[in-house]
């Protein structure tokens, strides 16, 4: 009965072997066509998928789609390859096309002569050939460098290539294959050799698809299945161990020929023995439909397998670091849910919701104590105490089994441990066991059998239920109940609910406290980690936290040897270092299905070996392996990608993975940039967490995998973005290119013309205003002058005597070169008044000072501009050296001369 029971506990575990986790992906997830009749992995890294209506590219999150026609049945891709420049050619039976390094889909040029109908290509350097209807055509680029016949008759249908592949051996040699015949062209030597095997063809075959390694030629056909021919024997024979008649597709990968049929699955073949190591069918789980048209075992070891209106699926990406318990071939924790564990070395007790199980691996038992015999179902926390186990249930108490007998009993001089819910149990550092639940804490003494009872009776602890117990350095107890924290000292035996600081976290609902590094408390609930120091100085939310934040905590333990927390999530599993300054998160890539962490259920053996209790099983982990075990290097695209809230095209993302450079515009504000991380591993990304960094010395964000990046405020010039999976060191890096838009640059430009207009109006406005003020300024003072005109005498013969000495002295000691030559200088150096020097010059001259001396001033400079002594200088350099202020030069020379310096300079050059 029990045994049964056992079974029945375990019986989804033997059944779970088989196929590892796959992906399918169909026409409602975007594959342009729902039957899929290529697979192809380029040298970036994207599969791209030819389907019966157009050409896929995909990056593990997202289908791009590309079409060589507009026309649906001239839009089959029917072969995919890549010359070594990156290029990559699709092939319809109409035509060959490729994508440029702009990223645009072009037809080869007509002048190949693709003429008659193609059915299959492949490359070799920058080389590609296509083999039709009309033998075999060499190409590199988009020019046509040989057509190679199979016959002398070209009407002949002994022309037509239905599959042809490069030698990997000997990269000179091609394989060709016709209906009935295998031939190997020389591209040295430009010779085609028949291998003479159409005698040897079995009656009514059809050769349909080749491979070739080693001394093997592999062939398949329509009616006789997988034909092997033999080069050094020049035989072909019959492979048996191929059940399936109908081959669609041969691949060789990593040591192994993967056969493709219509009906009988697929089939891997050790290319040492020629042995058929797997067979890939609808009966195991592996695949969607036993008729495979085509598959691909790529570089990650991953099959991918594509179907006829079925879409294709290929299998994640995954490297189990974490494995489920289990013994022997009969016991496996796969698919239990594992509420409490205890491990000690070879012993491992397993605390579920129906029972426990206990496993002695040294001398082989496994032993289920059901619900009626444990007196409680669901097994919610076990501890050794005294040599044996103890064990707590949430609905009948408490019981201990003793590991020798395998017997189970009751223990303690208080009934309420038969009858509480219990949720922890705790060795104090005194050597005595901590029992909390719903009755409050009881302290069981093996010595004595004595049972300490605290409560909210005869103590400070709340009446609630008590979740969690921990004991610091100083051999306090941190308990957690469901209304908050209360602390136990030992010096006086009291269990306390205040004396916490103001501000400390004690009032949580359902604390769950850890130890940390050296005096570090933590304490995670619902509301998040906090953390503290033992003697509270310190003490707050822990920072760094912000990839989990807002998630339900299940979890936490610190591996002191390692230095890192283990925290377990809604979201997963991740590991932070002490300083909560990089996390890794462990998923389903990493062997953590998705699941339900058990609270507390976590253990750190003396063999580095992590385990832990979930919804799914128990799950364990060699510490050291994982030490060793870097992060995915893949590179990280930008999927999704949007520049100024549009989606980029199609082909500007698979441009973007071969060149890694992203351009925006500025247009008063740069263009916003939002992507999608993905990364090139094919695993599954729902929850992988990514950091992202604008420029070499910005801050490392982190960011789940389902969210999106928004980027703005780029600054103009080139700036690195860096993308990296959360944890890892290496990253990749793209460009991003801010230039101003034309548009931008126009606007500029018409604003610079305003400002411009507006500051030489401005000078214009200000120069005329003061020419105005010295205008009003002179004429003040000759209205003053001839007011004392009239109170001076003059004499005619005294006047002219007098000019006559103020030209000889101007003329002779040219004063007026001298910019700042003042009325009252000339009045002194002829030793007369100001006043009589100006009624000279108003009344006799008939003229003002300022054009007196001005006059002066501008025949020295239309005599120095004669001298080719001066013919270097400018006429502002020649007018300030002639006595003339920059201000009035050009007015003055207008006045006197009737034109500009200027137009008299051209004047006289034309006179």
């Amino acid at each position: 009965m029990r045994r049964s029971m056992l079974l029945c506990l375990v019986v989804s575990i033997t059944l779970a072997v088989g196929a590892r986790n796959q992906n399918r992906l169909t026409i409602r997830d975007g594959l342009a066509g729902e039957s899929v009749y290529k697979l192809f992995k380029d040298r970036y890294g994207l599969v791209w998928i030819g389907t019966s209506n157009g050409l896929n590219a995909y990056n593990g999150r997202s289908l791009m789609r590309f079409n060589l026609d507009e026309s649906r049945d001239k839009n089959t891709i029917i072969d995919i390859a890549q010359t070594t420049d990156g290029t990559l050619y699709a092939a319809t039976h109409q035509q060959v096309a490729y994508i440029d390094e702009m990223g645009k889909i072009r037809p080869l040029p007509p002048e190949i002569g693709l003429k008659a109908p193609v059915n299959a290509m492949a490359a070799q350097g920058d080389r590609l050939y296509i083999g039709a209807a009309n033998g075999l055509t060499i190409t590199v680029g988009d020019k046509k460098i040989r057509q190679v016949w199979l016959s002398g008759d070209h009407l002949s249908k002994a022309n037509v290539v239905n599959d042809l592949c490069v030698d990997p051996d000997k990269p000179h040699l091609v394989w060709l294959l016709t209906n009935t015949e295998l031939y190997c062209y020389d591209t040295k030597r430009n010779k085609m050799e028949s291998m003479l095997i159409t005698q040897q063809t079995p009656p009514g075959e059809h050769f349909r698809v080749l491979a070739v390694t080693g001394e093997y030629v592999f062939i398949g056909g329509y009616n006789n299945g997988l034909q092997i021919y033999q080069r050094q024997q020049r035989k072909l024979t019959a492979f048996g161990s191929v059940e399936g008649k109908v081959i669609t597709e041969l691949s060789v990968s990593q040591g192994s020929l993967y056969v493709a049929t219509d009906g009988d699955g697929v089939y891997q073949i050790s290319l040492k023995d020629l042995h058929t190591d797997h067979h890939f069918t609808v009966a195991n789980g592996e695949l969607q439909d036993n008729s495979v048209y085509c598959m691909l075992h790529d570089d990650l070891g991953l099959n991918w397998f594509g179907y006829y209106r079925k879409g294709l699926c290929h299998e994640y990406h995954e490297e189990p670091l974490f494995h489920y318990y289990r013994w022997g071939d009969s016991f496996d924790t796969r698919h239990m849910n594992v509420r409490s564990l205890f491990v000690d070395g070879d012993q491992k007790m397993i605390g579920t919701r129906q029972g426990l199980c206990f496993v002695d691996e040294s001398r082989n038992i496994v032993k289920y104590f059901p619900p009626d015999e444990m007196l409680g179902a669901i097994i919610t926390s076990i501890a050794k105490y005294n040599g044996e186990y103890y064990i707590g249930t949430f609905d009948r108490g408490a019981c201990r089994l003793n590991p020798q007998t395998l017997t189970l009993s009751r223990f303690g001089d208080n009934s309420q441990l038969r009858i509480s819910s219990l949720g922890r149990l705790k060795v104090s550092p005194r050597g005595e066991l901590w029992i909390a639940g719903t009755a409050g804490i009881f302290v069981y003494n093996a010595n004595s059998d004595h049972v300490t009872t605290y409560n909210a009776v005869n103590s400070h602890l709340y009446d609630a239920y008590v979740n969690s117990l921990m004991f610091d350095r100083l051999g306090r107890c941190w308990i957690g109940t469901h209304d908050g924290t209360c602390i136990y000292t030992p010096s006086d035996g009291i269990i306390r609910a205040d004396g916490f600081p103001e501000g400390f976290f004690n009032r949580l609902s359902e604390p769950n406290y850890v130890k940390g590094r050296d005096d570090q408390i933590f304490c995670y609930s619902a509301a998040g980690i906090y953390q503290t120091t033992e003697d509270m100085s310190r003490f707050g939310a822990a920072e760094g936290t912000e990839a989990i934040r807002n998630n339900l905590i299940n979890l936490m333990l610190y591996d002191g040897k390692r230095r890192h927390y283990w925290i377990g999530t809604e979201r997963g599993l991740f590991r932070y270092d002490e300083g909560f300054g990089h996390f890794r998160r462990f998923g389903e890539e990493y062997g953590v299905m998705p699941c339900d962490f058990s609270t507390n259920a976590c253990f750190l053996d003396a063999n580095d070996r992590l385990w832990i209790g979930t919804s799914e099983g128990m799950l364990y982990a060699d510490l050291k392996a994982i030490e060793k075990h870097p992060v995915s290097r893949a590179r990280i695209l930008m999927d999704l990608l949007h520049i100024g809230n549009e989606p980029a095209a199609d082909l500007a993302e698979s441009q973007m993975v071969r060149q890694r450079e992203i351009h925006l515009k500025f247009d008063w504000r740069t263009e916003v940039l939002a992507f999608r991380p993905a990364i090139l591993n094919y695993s599954n990304q729902k929850e992988t967490f990514f950091e992202y960094r604008l420029g070499d010395e910005g801050q490392w964000q982190a960011i789940r995998g389902d969210e999106m990046v928004e980027l703005k405020g780029i600054p103009l010039g080139h700036t690195p973005l860096y993308l990296r999976q959360a944890g890892g060191e290496e990253a990749t890096r793209y460009e991003v290119s801010v230039t101003p838009s034309v548009w931008f640059v126009l606007q500029l430009l018409a604003m610079a013309v305003f400002l411009s207009s507006l500051y030489f109006y401005w000078k214009y406005r200000r120069r005329l205003k003061r020419q105005t003020a010295e205008l009003e300024h002179v004429r003040e003072e000759l209205a003053l002058e001839k007011e004392k005109y009239k109170r001076v005498k003059t004499d005619k013969e005294e006047s002219e005597r007098l000019f006559t000495r103020l030209k000889a002295y101007v003329e002779k000691e040219k004063p007026y070169l001298n910019a700042d030559l003042k009325m009252s200088d000339v009045a002194s150096a002829l030793e007369c008044s100001t006043v009589k020097m100006s009624q000279l010059l108003n009344i006799y001259a008939e003229q003002n000072y300022y054009d007196f001396i001005n006059r002066y001033r501008l025949e020295e400079f239309k005599r120095r501009l004669d001298d080719p002594k001066y013919a270097n200088y400018t006429l502002v350099a020649l007018s300030e050296m002639c006595g003339f202020k920059k201000s009035s030069f050009f007015s003055t020379f207008k006045k006197m001369e009737g034109c500009t310096p200027s137009e008299y300079v051209e004047k006289r050059k034309t006179s």
